[in-house]
């Protein structure tokens, strides 16, 4: 007899470069059904909000920490390889996680966890929940670039252009071995959605039982001002 998977063995997990739209697309999913717990509060570089599980993305950066790199990725990355062998907490990951969300009133829903930083340690992550479905948010690398020196909170890295290009490089590179990997996995256009192209983000929600698509509230989630100047 085959087990059955609950809710909790498969979240779903946004993920793409920083600045390149996760926010949004999280926030659109959430309107669909999406439980993603206690999340951070919008900041001037995030108007609408983060909608980052808060007691999650401590996790990634104590990951990060471990592994001997940028609690944030920012200045330095991991390399991919041999990461689970390196990050000797694999094994007490997801009961961390379970323990978590459910400190925040998760009760069996179909719930999701957002975080840029998972596209520098996805390998720990896919290990720790291998049926969780992947959502890689795609944005021009220009725009992200540009947003990247915008952003208030990047500016402490004192990064120029140069160093951003690297930086968004190097993100996209590890995002391209998560495609590789065989971990079902959807993409989503940011540029398009924030245009009113819905498309992609009706095929993840109408691919994840559990959730139900809400073309109007999705629409009324996305503000084509604030994308547009950021």
């Amino acid at each position: 007899m085959v087990e059955r998977l609950s809710n909790f063995d498969r979240p779903v997990f946004i993920v793409g470069v920083p600045r390149s739209g996760t926010s949004m697309v999280a926030r659109a999913l959430q309107a669909c059904g999406l439980w993603l717990g206690r999340v951070a509060p919008a900041t001037p570089d995030n108007r609408l909000g983060f909608f980052e599980n808060e007691s999650l993305r401590e996790i990634n950066k104590e990951i990060l920490a471990a592994l001997g790199t940028h609690r944030l990725g920012v200045r330095s990355m991991p390399a991919l390889k041999g990461q689970e062998a390196r990050y000797a907490q694999i094994g007490e990951l997801k009961a961390r996680c379970q323990e978590s969300i459910e400190g925040d009133g998760y009760k069996g829903e179909v719930w999701g966890f957002k975080d840029p930083k998972m596209s520098l340690i996805w390998p720990i992550w896919r290990e720790a929940f291998p049926d969780a479905l992947w959502v890689i948010v795609k944005r021009p690398s220009e725009a992200v670039i540009r947003s990247c020196a915008r952003s208030e909170f990047l500016k402490q890295y004192g990064f120029g252009h140069e160093d951003w290009t690297k930086f968004v490089g190097a993100c996209l590179s590890r995002i391209a071995a998560l495609e590789r990997c065989g971990v079902p996995y959807l993409g989503a256009n940011a540029d398009e959605i924030a245009t009113g192209n819905l498309t992609a983000l009706e095929t993840i929600v109408c691919s994840i039982p559990g959730l139900d698509w809400n073309e109007a509230a999705v629409r009324a989630s996305i503000s084509t001002n604030i994308w547009t100047r950021s």
